[in-house]
């Protein structure tokens, strides 16, 4: 069982042609979930992060930019929570690589479209305790159909279409 109170996923994302600031960053939660674990590894398991769990980090939370900034992603353009709370990651393989690294490949759900990707993590077993991290990773978010305003939009071409993520794991065994 994933701790859901020691796990987390990183975010950023980036602004392409505008001056000034060009990051934004926070986390999400990951609520529940499962890992397999089998001679100290990850084999399988699966993960649902709520989206109403969005905070944003780089803006002072008494801002009222902090708030605008939430609802912004959380609209239809982007995650469109109201439709869809949860993004889910079901792990479909897992490949040793060096020392204590593996790549996890599984399935990505966002706003009902699934895409497969691969992600780097280094997974570590101590006193029955699982942690699995990830150094930052880039998905498209266009590829899930997040677009501002709409696909050809030069509102949608003024935010870089890369959604840097990290995820960190803790789950007992």
């Amino acid at each position: 069982m994933i701790d859901s109170t020691q796990s987390r996923l990183n975010w950023e994302g980036y602004e392409g042609l505008k001056l000034g600031k060009s990051e934004h960053n926070g986390t999400l939660a990951i609520a529940k979930g499962t890992l397999n674990i089998k001679d100290s590894t990850i084999t399988g398991g699966s993960f649902s992060i709520p989206l109403s769990s969005l905070v944003v980090l780089d803006i002072p939370a008494t801002e009222a930019g902090n708030a605008k900034l939430k609802k912004h992603l959380l609209n239809a353009d982007f995650f469109d929570s109201e439709k869809f709370p949860n993004a889910d990651f079901s792990i479909t393989n897992v490949a040793k690589t060096v020392g204590d690294s593996v790549a996890i490949t599984g399935n990505l759900t966002l706003k009902g479209t699934t895409k497969s990707v691969t992600i780097p993590a280094v997974v570590k077993m101590e006193n029955n305790t699982l942690t699995a991290s990830t150094p930052k990773f880039y998905i498209n978010r266009k590829d899930w159909g997040m677009n501002y305003r709409s696909e050809n939009s030069l509102g949608d071409e003024l935010i870089r279409p890369e959604l840097g993520l990290s995820i960190s794991l803790m789950a007992k065994k």
